[in-house]
């Protein structure tokens, strides 16, 4: 399943890229590639980052939820993005970054969990 993402701000570091298809599919489930619509040819790989950490439950800031059309949350679908390391078999998720995407009206946003506690780089088990 394909489906076409907006990033109204970007991604942090790079606010050029807006424009996502977030490909799903039983082959590569849970993880799902996010293809990038500004540069072709990068995708990122991102996961459920309650499957990383099954505790994970940050705080949505008002802000950030009015930015994404608002509702109460059953629509959003919070997205970790991996990077595997030097090593191949060593892979972190970005918890403190996440992707937040309104799947009802497919904006996406990353927010920032600065006061969480959550790690950049959380090692993948």
């Amino acid at each position: 399943m394909l489906s076409e993402l907006f990033f109204p701000e970007g991604l942090v570091g790079c606010a050029e890229w807006r424009h996502f298809a977030l490909e799903q599919s039983p082959e590569t489930a849970p993880l799902a590639l996010l293809h990038s619509r500004d540069q072709p040819g990068l995708s990122l790989i991102v996961v459920d980052p309650r499957l990383v950490e099954p505790d994970y439950a940050p705080a949505l800031e008002e802000a950030d939820r009015a930015a994404l059309g608002g509702g109460d949350g059953a629509d959003l679908q919070w997205l970790s993005v991996l990077t595997v390391q030097n090593d191949p078999l060593v892979v972190t998720a970005n918890l403190l970054g996440p992707l937040v995407v309104n799947r009802a009206t497919g904006t996406a946003r990353q927010v920032i969990l600065s006061l969480s506690g959550y790690p950049a780089a959380y090692p993948v088990r």
